[in-house]
């Protein structure tokens, strides 16, 4: 019974933060984070990987269509893992080179380690209300579920 509630507990928590979150534009994410003092090099990481993350997958599948074109038939041999390892080790080094060439435009436009916000969070009276909604959600779930 207890392991059943956990579980129960643990998805519900889940499929909320996928429900707040998932919704929201990862800048303005971003941008919350600032306000929340995050350290500001954690959350342009952030940024950054998510930015990158599909261009590091394109050149995954242009280095895969490339092993393709050369007739490579996976297996359970050495020659695979070589290809593999070739493959990891291209695609390291790919990513190092596109970041140095990333870092080089950031820093001809002017990029001084901070990015200007344009727009700004205010709390609106929508806001208000869903945090009082969420808030009485949350008691009467300890009231009913005791």
């Amino acid at each position: 019974m207890y392991t059943l509630t956990i579980t129960l507990k643990a998805n519900a928590i889940l499929l909320f933060t996928i429900a707040l979150i998932g919704t929201t534009d990862v800048f303005k994410l971003a941008h919350a984070l600032f306000h929340l003092k995050f350290p500001r090099k954690l959350v342009y990481l952030c940024m950054f990987m998510y930015r990158y993350l599909s261009v590091i997958h394109e050149e995954y599948d242009r280095l895969k269509n490339t092993v393709k074109v050369r007739s490579f038939h996976p297996g359970t041999n050495v020659n695979t893992l070589k290809t593999y390892a070739y493959m990891a080790g291209m695609l390291f080094v790919n990513s190092y080179e596109r970041s140095e060439r990333v870092y080089q435009a950031l820093t001809l436009r002017g990029f001084r380690g901070d990015f200007p916000m344009l727009r700004h969070f205010y709390l609106h009276r929508v806001d208000v209300l869903f945090g009082v909604f969420m808030v009485i959600t949350i008691l009467a779930r300890f009231v009913i579920w005791k």
